[in-house]
């Protein structure tokens, strides 16, 4: 199945470095708190050492608000190949907490829609949506994705 439309997204600055698959990470409930000795410390310091090299001080620049553009393509890119979700650099949403993120997303679709939210998913999501006055439903999901 594919999608299209806007995705609220809290990613990696590049999805050509840093993106992995984790489905093989079980899953274990509303809080998910990854072992230590399953956690990729080479690979997240291989990661921050080349990006620290490629880009520098340009690390340390102010981002627009709507996120840099390199950001918002990689979104796009990953969301098309892991998830087949098809959405324009401009259509992604960056904001700097997922409380906020969140309730932009009320502002921008509006209180009397129906929030489809994935199952199993993210605990914090549906209480704000929910504390926001939107009704959410529940979409079970697999290793394949969302099953409608």
């Amino acid at each position: 199945m594919e999608a299209n439309g806007y995705a609220g997204i809290i990613s990696d600055a590049n999805a050509s470095v840093g993106i992995h698959e984790i489905s093989d990470i079980p899953i274990r409930g509303p809080v998910v708190t990854p072992e230590q000795e399953q956690f990729p410390f080479n690979i997240l310091a291989r990661t921050a050492r080349r990006v620290l090299a490629e880009y520098g001080e340009k690390l340390l620049e102010r981002s627009p608000n709507s996120g840099t553009a390199l950001l918002r393509e990689a979104i796009a890119q990953y969301l098309a190949r892991s998830r087949r979700i098809n959405v324009s650099p401009e259509q992604i949403v960056i904001g700097s907490g997922s409380e906020y993120l969140y309730n932009l997303i009320v502002q921008m679709l509006g209180r009397e829609r129906v929030f489809a939210l994935e199952d199993p998913s993210y605990e914090k999501i549906r209480l704000v949506y929910e504390a926001s006055g939107v009704r959410c439903e529940m979409m079970p999901m697999d290793r394949e994705g969302v099953r409608l």
